[in-house]
């Protein structure tokens, strides 16, 4: 591993993790810190720099109690987003399958939906919970987010999540 991403690795993955983590992980790194700045983690570009990202890798998008990981995950995240800069995201990232049993947008749509049902704050009701293929403005524990998702490439499924307020 190449030594700005093992650094990377060392400084910003979770303890715990899939060992399936560590390849995708680097593949990630790689084409972040390629300079190209590939779509959709522009959005968190200068927070991976910074190390100011958090990253989370789920199992699967179909079983109840992997989708309760990233919402637990998710809500520690949202409670101190603001402790970790300006630049902060969550990124999660689902293990790789041979076959993806449906589209990107579907497996998306999916994740988000599922999440709201551990979010105990009623949505905005000036906001609709609409989506566009890969992004949509979503609320979870209260704090606004863009998120958006990557088709899933050679190494896997991303889903980005960035605090509007930082």
């Amino acid at each position: 591993m190449e030594s700005r991403i093992k650094h990377l690795a060392e400084t910003s993955l979770p303890r715990k993790m899939p060992t399936w983590g560590y390849d995708v992980f680097e593949q990630f790194a790689t084409d972040m810190l390629s300079g190209n700045n590939p779509f959709p983690y522009l959005l968190n570009l200068d927070g991976i720099k910074r190390r100011q990202t958090r990253f989370v890798f789920i199992d699967s998008i179909s079983r109840q109690n992997h989708i309760q990981q990233l919402a637990n995950k998710l809500t520690s995240f949202v409670q101190q987003h603001h402790r970790y800069g300006d630049h902060t995201a969550l990124i999660a990232f689902f293990q790789p399958t041979l076959q993806y049993t449906y589209t990107y947008e579907v497996m998306f749509k999916n994740v988000l939906t599922q999440l709201t049902t551990f979010n105990d704050i009623e949505w905005p009701l000036d906001h609709d919970f609409s989506f566009c293929d890969y992004w949509c403005e979503f609320f979870y524990k209260g704090v606004a987010m863009n998120v958006v998702c990557s088709a899933p490439t050679y190494f896997a499924f991303i889903i980005v999540f960035k605090p509007t307020d930082t």
